[in-house]
């Protein structure tokens, strides 16, 4: 049996330039975490481990109280993109703000040494592997002082696909139209939920 890892092994690129194949660790409603293991061989997908015990994934949405949400696990699928990198000796100078403030500062940080994220937006569960999607934009996001971009992508079997191009075409379909709101109030605050802010 030939060994394949996710992270190195699956081609990203595919027929047309919009569209990309990604790895999908982590599926809607799934509250663990997984991530592919970057330092073992094969790169298998496992359990994010935090202190000896798996990363839960349990915050609900209720941590704005001018945009609440029904969260029940992870809202979208989750994953990322084979062949990439967010690497560490690549700075950018960036704005950021704590979370509950609104004082901003200009910080060069560099990547968080992981492949790139991606969410997958879809109206069908899509399992744990490979799946072929739309990229349709990108959140600049830091996480623990690294950079940590949020593709965000729309699953190539949806049936409206060829009206969604960009971020802003999500508020003009129904399935969709709550999908970046949605993401914006999950990274902001599951980890301080769930996690102790880690």
């Amino acid at each position: 049996m030939q060994k394949y890892s996710p992270w190195h092994d699956v081609d990203p690129t595919t027929e047309n330039e919009n569209y990309i194949n990604c790895v999908i660790e982590i599926a809607v409603g799934s509250k663990r975490k997984f991530e592919v293991a970057t330092n073992e061989d094969f790169n298998s997908i496992k359990p994010d481990m935090k202190d000896g015990k798996v990363r839960k994934l349990m915050y609900n949405g209720n941590g704005d109280p001018e945009n609440m949400f029904n969260f029940n696990g992870m809202p979208h699928a989750y994953g990322m993109i084979p062949r990439t990198y967010e690497d560490p000796t690549h700075k950018e100078i960036v704005p950021v703000a704590v979370i509950g403030t609104t004082k901003t500062e200009q910080v060069e940080l560099g990547g968080d040494e992981d492949p790139l994220d991606i969410f997958v937006l879809s109206e069908r569960k899509i399992p744990m592997g490979q799946v072929r999607c739309k990229v349709i934009g990108v959140i600049h996001f830091v996480d623990g002082g690294e950079i940590d971009y949020k593709v965000i992508a729309v699953d190539a079997d949806f049936q409206d696909i060829a009206s969604i191009n960009e971020l802003s075409d999500l508020k003009k379909t129904f399935a969709f139209s709550a999908a970046e709101a949605q993401i914006y109030n999950w990274l902001k605050f599951y980890k301080t939920v769930d996690n102790d802010g880690k």
